[in-house]
């Protein structure tokens, strides 16, 4: 999206230069302001999943493991565990 921004300028001012006035002015009145809105919407996408209180761990515990495997099978979680006797 920055680097789409990058180029709407570049293209722009390219336009502008060339005489392509009304194609200057629909990159800048037009397209950089989507392109901006994106950017924002996307950011604070980012920043509500960052703040959500996410907090991952390197390990796991059997019974968490039980309980993804009952969820994936539909099997209820006592049919799932292996005696070792």
């Amino acid at each position: 999206m920055i680097r789409n921004e990058e180029g709407l300028r570049l293209e722009e001012e390219r336009t502008r230069k060339a005489g392509e006035l009304a194609r200057a002015a629909g990159i800048t009145y037009q397209l950089m302001p989507a392109n901006s809105h994106k950017i924002e919407a996307l950011e604070m996408r980012l920043h509500a999943a960052q703040s959500g209180g996410l907090m991952l761990r390197d390990t796991v515990s059997s019974d968490e493991i039980y309980e993804i495997a009952a969820a994936w099978t539909g099997k209820s979680r006592a049919e799932l565990v292996i005696d070792d006797d």
